[in-house]
């Protein structure tokens, strides 16, 4: 069952949070669609991470007001609603790094295998085998210059070849050295693969 619900934190709803008015009926749900009336860029990555995500209730979400925000949704693993949105090339993306059978290591985690030297801009990662995809995206105000920053356990990531390859309608092709800064304008982000 999809869970479609507008952000009911307003005087008229009663300032009731989606999640909580619809806790009941998680169980029974595979996907949530929590958009209508949602601010992507001027909310924080916590009200990202239990408003609108569904992680914490092991559920996949979707995007609509506008889209979404397609760099922050990426740290979240969501994308915009289709077929309002073309997630095809980031679909193509997921598929071809295998992301559908990699271990998802989110910002949230202790043991996050990469983290950035920015708290301001946070990173998701997908674990392959000795290889990575990296999500960033930015909740700083300005512009900022950033690098990654690789756990003991993932040290030997650190010494192989990072791209962010060409993404229609979401990035154009970079490669980064494994100690290079990378520029981020606010709201926005990339997608990084580590070892491919």
């Amino acid at each position: 069952m999809d869970l479609h619900s507008a952000n009911q934190f307003t005087a008229h709803d009663g300032y009731a949070s989606s999640s909580n008015l619809y806790m009941e009926q998680l169980p029974y749900v595979d996907r949530l669609w929590l958009g209508e009336y949602f601010d992507y860029n001027g909310t924080g990555p916590e009200y990202w991470l239990v408003e609108l995500s569904g992680i914490p209730f092991g559920l996949m979400g979707e995007m609509l007001e506008g889209g979404g925000n397609p760099w922050r949704g990426m740290v979240f693993g969501m994308t915009g609603r289709a077929p309002a949105v073309d997630n095809c090339p980031l679909w193509e993306f997921w598929a071809e790094h295998g992301l559908e059978q990699a271990q998802m290591h989110g910002f949230w985690d202790p043991q996050a295998p990469v983290r950035t030297n920015h708290p301001d801009v946070l990173a998701t990662t997908w674990i392959s085998g000795d290889r990575a995809v990296v999500a960033l995206a930015s909740w700083a105000e300005e512009t900022v210059h950033v690098s990654l920053n690789f756990d003991a356990g993932s040290a030997h990531l650190a010494s192989l070849p990072i791209e962010a390859p060409a993404i229609r309608g979401f990035q154009s092709a970079v490669s980064h050295g494994p100690a290079e800064t990378m520029t981020i304008e606010p709201q926005r982000g990339v997608l990084l693969t580590i070892g491919f």
